[in-house]
């Protein structure tokens, strides 16, 4: 059977089937969608037999990148607009907090410097976005070691009391952070 992108599969155990019959197949918008869908019915109290459920997404080879270079307001305003339409495409359920988290390391950019360049790439089942700035960066080994405990007192300590609300914010909203040696870029990741 050929496969073509964007073509969602899920297989039941005889236990999700049952809960099927009982509750109707309903159609859903997209992956994310079906995968909460089924964790729900996993829940219902009519559920009498094993429950197993495998959801595959078929997406395309290619990878999808868009690219960007902030150095004014107005190329501000349209990065914007350009990181919201890619998420809402790209990762529809989880697109507003990971939008904040890129949009805080955006701005955390336009303070340290004067021009900043993010990329945003989706491969399979994962977003990576990639923002640098050609500012001289910040001790990343402080900030790596922070909790999300104190941050006020812990980043004044550290002079990035504007900033560091924004560091704590990316490190709440995606699934992992790195930052580069010289502190001057940082790689978001969001599983969707």
């Amino acid at each position: 059977m050929p496969f073509k992108p964007g073509e969602i599969y899920c297989m039941l155990s005889d236990g999700a089937s049952d809960l099927l019959e009982i509750f109707g197949v309903r159609r859903q918008e997209n992956f994310g969608q079906y995968v909460n869908w089924f964790k729900k019915l996993a829940c219902q109290p009519e559920r009498m037999d094993d429950y197993s459920v495998v959801c595959i997404e078929i997406v395309e080879k290619n990878t999808k990148i868009s690219i960007c270079n902030i150095q004014n307001p107005a190329e501000l305003a349209q990065a914007q607009v350009m990181i919201a339409e890619f998420l809402a495409q790209h990762a529809p359920t989880c697109v507003v907090l990971f939008e904040v988290a890129i949009n805080e390391a955006v701005n955390n950019g336009l303070v340290a410097s004067e021009r900043i360049q993010v990329k945003l790439k989706r491969t399979g089942s994962r977003i990576v976005v990639r923002v640098k700035d050609n500012g001289t960066g910040f001790s990343t080994k402080q900030v790596n070691a922070l909790g999300v405990k104190d941050v006020d007192n812990e980043f004044e300590q550290l002079g990035l009391s504007e900033r560091g609300r924004g560091i704590m914010m990316m490190k709440m909203f995606c699934d992992q952070i790195i930052y580069n040696a010289l502190g001057n870029e940082v790689l978001l990741m969001k599983k969707i």
